[in-house]
């Protein structure tokens, strides 16, 4: 090998040596061995078991937690859409066993109707059944929208489950939502 190469090498590899050799004795803690504390147990918060459906076993439930909604906590995205701009749905406890539930639809301007029909759903640890509705709403403006209270068994996950839509020039724009699930605790 050329010794001018060999040279140009060495001076090559001297500079990152260099480098990694002041960030070692400049920086605290590289290179070096720590002991790490075992985290104690958890608290039983933390204990809480999820099942495989994502949703922690909550105190009080009569069955285990339901699967995520589809689009709980979201909507689809309406943002290319004419005349459905929003649906939403939400459930408000009331007192012990009651709750107020609401759906609104959100039309444009360009919509000549809109419309949301919304029913209440329990998880029954298998599947969501229909506890309430549907009831429906409509109206000639840009928005529907429905109110209603219904009384709950204790124990049970529920849902909204609502379908929104809104039309003008002889089209129709839908979309399905459901709102949060909520348990009614004892």
């Amino acid at each position: 090998m050329n010794p001018h190469k060999q040279r140009s090498l060495s001076k090559f590899l001297a500079v990152p040596a260099s480098a990694f050799l002041l960030v070692y004795l400049l920086v605290p803690g590289i290179g070096q061995a720590e002991e790490v504390p075992e985290d104690p147990l958890p608290t039983a918060l933390e204990q809480q078991t999820f099942s495989s459906f994502g949703l922690p076993q909550l105190p009080g439930a009569l069955t285990p937690p339901p699967p995520l909604s589809p689009s709980a906590n979201s909507r689809q995205d309406l943002i290319h859409n004419k005349y459905l701009k929003n649906g939403m749905s939400s459930l408000q406890i009331e007192g012990e066993t009651a709750v107020h539930i609401s759906a609104t639809t959100i039309a444009s301007a360009d919509a000549s109707q809109s419309g949301v029909t919304a029913s209440l759903q329990r998880w029954t640890g298998n599947s969501w059944v229909e506890e309430a509705g549907p009831m429906s709403s409509s109206s000639l403006s840009g928005s529907s929208t429905l109110n209603f209270n219904k009384s709950l068994i204790k124990g049970y996950y529920y849902r909204i489950k609502s379908e929104h839509w809104a039309s003008g020039g002889g089209m129709r724009e839908s979309s399905t939502v459901f709102s949060s699930t909520l348990l009614v605790s004892e």
